[in-house]
C-alpha cells in the first residue's frame, strides 16, 4: 500500500503545490533529479552490516514522514527496510561487510559511518560532504557516481525536490 501525504505532486515532470503525493511518485521525482548513477543501500540484520548496490531506488523500501514543524513540516522520503525486505535484499545479493559494531561504535552517525566504510573499501578517501543529491553522488568509484544511504536515512524532502526542480529549470 502506498502512503499518501499532502504536499508535493509529481505529474509529467511538473512539481505542483498542494496536491497529494504517494511514495512511488516521490521516488520518481527524486530519481528525475538525482545525479547518482547507482545507489548503495546499507542496513543491519542479525548483528551484521550489509550493503546492496542497485541502479534504481524501489518505492517498497521507502516511507513518507514529515519533518518537524521547526523544520517546516515538509514531507520527507525515508528509507525504511522491514525485516522481510532485508531478507529479500540478502537473497538478492546484499553483501555482508562486517559486524554492526562498525556502525554502533563510531563517532559519526550511521549514514556517515556506512558511507565512510563503502568509500574506503573502494580505495577512495572519505570526506564528509553536504552536496545536494541533484548536484552529485556521495562518492565516485571507477566513473560511477554512487548515492549511499543507510536504513532510516532521509532520501529527499519536499523542500529539496522543489529546490532541485527550480535549479534544473522545471
Amino acid at each position: 500500500m502506498l502512503d499518501k501525504v499532502a504536499g508535493l505532486c509529481y505529474t509529467r515532470g511538473v512539481l505542483k503545490k498542494g496536491a497529494v503525493i504517494m511514495v512511488k511518485e516521490f521516488v520518481e521525482a527524486y530519481s528525475q533529479f538525482s545525479a547518482a548513477d547507482s545507489y548503495v543501500l546499507g542496513f543491519c540484520y542479525k548483528h551484521s552490516v550489509y550493503e546492496f548496490i542497485c541502479d534504481e531506488l524501489d518505492s517498497q523500501y521507502m516511507k513518507i514522514d514529515h519533518a518537524s514543524s521547526k523544520r517546516g513540516g515538509y514531507a520527507t522520503l525515508r528509507m525504511r527496510l522491514t525485516t522481510n525486505l532485508k531478507e529479500s535484499l540478502i537473497k538478492a545479493g546484499a553483501r555482508c561487510v562486517g559486524s554492526d559494531s562498525l556502525i554502533k561504535d563510531s563517532k559519526y552517525n550511521k549514514g556517515e559511518t556506512f558511507e565512510r566504510l563503502f568509500t574506503e573499501e573502494n580505495g577512495v578517501k572519505w570526506e564528509k560532504d553536504s552536496l545536494p543529491f541533484w548536484k552529485g553522488g556521495d562518492v565516485e568509484v571507477n566513473g560511477i557516481k554512487y548515492q549511499i544511504k543507510f536504513d532510516g536515512a532521509t532520501i529527499a524532502t519536499e523542500k529539496n525536490l522543489r529546490k532541485a526542480a527550480a535549479e534544473c529549470g522545471c
